[in-house]
C-alpha cells in the first residue's frame, strides 16, 4: 500500500530507534498482517528500506488502528489512511497502552498468527491480559513493562541470525540463580521470501520475569528484571538451508526489560 509506505518514509526518520538517520532512501516496501482485531486493531509490519548507497535494512513496526483520532496518543501518531467510510488513524502500537496486551496473550496460547509464531517457555507464570507501559529513554529498541511481572523488549531492526540474548537467557535459567530473570518465551516471524538464502529475517520475541530480588520501581528503572528477551540476530551466522534448500536462519527480536548487565540477563 503506497499510502502506508509514504507514511513510514515520513515518520520513521524521526524515531529514536531508527538507525538510518541522514541517509537517502532509494526505495521502501512493507508487508504486514493483523495480530489482533480488537479495539484498537493491532497490525505488525516489516518495513524494508533500500538506501542510495546500496545498503538495506528491515525494521519491525507494530501499528494500532483507531476510527477516530486519540488526543492522548498525539505523540504516537503515525498518520491517517483513507478507507471506505473516512479515515483510519495509525499509531505506534508500542506507545498505545490499549494495544499492548495481545503480545503476552498470544504467548500464553502458543499462537500462530500469519507468519508469526509464539513459543512460551513453560517455566514461569506469564501475566496474560495485563497492559504494558513503555520504557522511556531507549535508543535502538522499545521495551514494555507489564506490571511487576514481565518485560517485553522489541528489537526494531531485523537481521539474519539467532539472537544471543535468547540463548543466554535460556542457558542461565538452568543455574536457578534468583538474580537472573527467567525467560518466558520467544516469538518468531517467518521470512516472506525464503528463497533469499543469506538474508532471511526471522523475528523472535522473548519475555522474561522480574528478578526476585529487584522489583520494578515506579519509573521502571529496576535492575535485574525478568524480561521478555528478544532474539537478537547474529549477523555473522549464515542461513541454514532446510530440507528443501530454502533458507531457515532466523533473525530474532525479543521482548524484555531494558537490558540489565550481561551477568543478569535471563
Amino acid at each position: 500500500m503506497k499510502v502506508l509506505t509514504d507514511l513510514f518514509r515520513e515518520w520513521m526518520p524521526h524515531q529514536r530507534w531508527f538507525g538510518g538517520k541522514g541517509r537517502e532512501w532509494a526505495d521502501v516496501t512493507e508487508d504486514g498482517f493483523f495480530l489482533d482485531r480488537g479495539n484498537p486493531v493491532l497490525s505488525v509490519h516489516r518495513v524494508r528500506i533500500s538506501y542510495t548507497d546500496g545498503h538495506k535494512e528491515t525494521y519491525l513496526v507494530p501499528l494500532s488502528w483507531r476510527d477516530h483520532p486519540a488526543d492522548d496518543l498525539e505523540s504516537a501518531f503515525v498518520g491517517a489512511v483513507p478507507n471506505e467510510s473516512g479515515e483510519s488513524y495509525a499509531y505506534d502500537a508500542m506507545r498505545d497502552r490499549d494495544a499492548t496486551a495481545p503480545w503476552l496473550i498470544h504467548l500464553v496460547n502458543a499462537s500462530t498468527i500469519g507468519p508469526m509464531h509464539f513459543h512460551p517457555a513453560g517455566v514461569a507464570y506469564i501475566p496474560e491480559g495485563l497492559p504494558g507501559d513503555i520504557v522511556s529513554g531507549e535508543q535502538s529498541n522499545t521495551s514494555l513493562i507489564y506490571g511487576s511481572e514481565a518485560i517485553l523488549k522489541l528489537f526494531r531492526r531485523l537481521e539474519p541470525g539467532l539472537n544471543p540474548d535468547v540463548e543466554i537467557h535460556d542457558a542461565l535459567r538452568t543455574t536457578k540463580n534468583p538474580h537472573i530473570a527467567p525467560l518466558l518465551g520467544h516469538i518468531e516471524i517467518d521470512d516472506p521470501d525464503p528463497a533469499s538464502v543469506t538474508s532471511t529475517p526471522r523475528a523472535t520475541c522473548t519475555p522474561t520475569r522480574w528478578a526476585a530480588t529487584s522489583p520494578p520501581t515506579a519509573s521502571g528503572s529496576a535492575r535485574r528484571r525478568p524480561r521478555c528477551t528478544p532474539t537478537w540476530p547474529r549477523c555473522c551466522r549464515p542461513s541454514r538451508p532446510g530440507p528443501s534448500g530454502s533458507a531457515r536462519s532466523p533473525a530474532r527480536w525479543a521482548s524484555g526489560s531494558t537490558p540489565p548487565s550481561r551477568s543478569s540477563r535471563s
